[in-house]
């Protein structure tokens, strides 16, 4: 495999899968870890996962990424991968929280920007992230899953992050905005279905070509068979006075 990533940040993005009946805070004391591993840092493995299919949760890969010009939209292969970090055990209720990363990984390669035009841009054939890309762009989420007094599973979002990679030096990226958020039914502290949530970040604007956003600890876990969590992005790519731009939703 080429070289994947290699100027792109060494960041980790932690996420948390809980298998329990109560969602507030235990403490330490009655907390037992029974699987732990390192933050795996190398993106380019992380990429080979993700092209290869290789995740620790299933789930059905719904995000979308595409590139616009002129009203000429075009997709953008997606590449995901979720990895487990930890599990963790309350000793007194028997609930288990899972920790897990999602990665989402895209890139728009270097025939739609020189060409000035996406109508060359075969991106459902496009199997390497390498160098022929001008752009490289991952998101990343955390998020905990619960589950209800009925076994129902539930997701909260916990924290964002991403960024984009500039590999050709004629390309700038600017007019970048972040969204992310959480909504449907929602889970209630003792553990029993509540009502439904809206729980929105509104449009964010970083101010370089990286991210991360907390979200706050208030948001509730929404329920997973109707409900979605994710984050969208959005940048302008820009060569000369041609612009394109770059979307990525991954809500689910």
């Amino acid at each position: 495999m080429k070289k994947i990533f290699s100027s792109f940040f060494s960041l980790m993005l932690l996420t948390s899968l809980v298998s329990g009946v109560a969602v507030a805070g235990n403490s330490a004391s009655t907390k037992e870890v029974s699987f732990s591993t390192e933050e795996t840092k190398d993106l380019s493995a992380l990429f080979e996962m993700a092209k290869n299919n290789i995740t620790e949760y299933k789930e059905p890969p719904n995000a979308r990424a595409t590139l616009s010009k002129d009203g000429n939209v075009q997709n953008v292969r997606v590449y995901q991968t979720t990895k487990r970090l930890k599990t963790e055990r309350n000793i007194a209720s028997g609930d288990q929280k899972d920790s897990y990363v999602t990665y989402y990984f895209y890139g728009v390669p270097k025939e739609a920007i020189d060409n000035e035009s996406i109508s060359t841009f075969g991106s459902t054939s496009d199997d390497d992230f390498d160098s022929s890309y001008s752009v490289q762009a991952y998101s990343t989420y955390f998020w905990d899953r619960y589950k209800d007094t009925n076994g129902n599973g539930y997701k909260k979002l916990t924290k964002v992050t991403g960024g984009w990679t500039i590999h050709d030096n004629k390309v700038s990226i600017t007019n970048r905005e972040v969204k992310y958020g959480a909504s449907g039914g929602s889970l209630r502290d003792d553990g029993t279905h509540g009502g439904s949530v809206i729980q929105d970040s509104g449009i964010l604007k970083p101010t370089s070509n990286s991210f991360s956003y907390n979200a706050p600890t208030s948001w509730k876990p929404v329920f997973e068979g109707a409900g979605t969590i994710g984050v969208n992005t959005t940048a302008t790519l820009k060569l000369g006075s041609e612009t394109w731009t770059l979307r990525l939703n991954n809500y689910q």
